[in-house]
């Protein structure tokens, strides 16, 4: 499974800009639920429990209203291709430090789920620093290039 998502990883474009539209090479972590905390009204914030699929629950104040539940949003890692070692085909030390890359914590990005594929980020106004929950699940990772609009 580490082989299968190095190759799905090294297969990924870099990113690139074009009418307004991101295309976003990513690791996609589903999120699971979110739920409000605390809220203040001036100004607006609130902070909010985001479970998803992957990582340790995490906490996110922001000015951005968040629907409560699951579906709607995915967290997503930014991926780099450059960021890969070469493998050559037998050699383990670019798989293992693909994972060690990978169980270290990220800058995240929120975003919203939309017609046809696309993607709107949403939360910008915060930093949201993701953990890996278990080192073991690294391999079921999805790597996919979102539409972010």
């Amino acid at each position: 499974k580490a082989r299968k998502l190095y190759n799905d990883l090294s297969r990924l474009p870099l990113a690139r800009c074009v009418h307004r539209r991101i295309a976003l090479p990513s690791i996609i972590h589903q999120v699971m639920a979110v739920t409000v905390k605390a809220s203040l009204a001036s100004p607006p914030r609130y902070t909010y429990q985001i479970h998803a699929s992957q990582l340790t629950p995490l906490e996110v104040t922001s000015s951005v209203k968040l629907d409560e539940g699951a579906g709607k949003y995915v967290l997503v890692r930014p991926w780099y291709p450059r960021l890969l070692r070469p493998w050559n085909g037998s050699d383990d030390d670019a798989i293992r430090n693909l994972l060690e890359q990978l169980e270290r914590p990220f800058n995240a990005l929120l975003l919203e789920r939309l017609l046809h594929n696309e993607y709107r980020r949403i939360a910008c106004d915060c930093t949201i620093t993701a953990c890996v929950q278990d080192p073991a699940s690294l391999p079921d990772s999805k790597a996919l290039t979102l539409e972010v609009v």
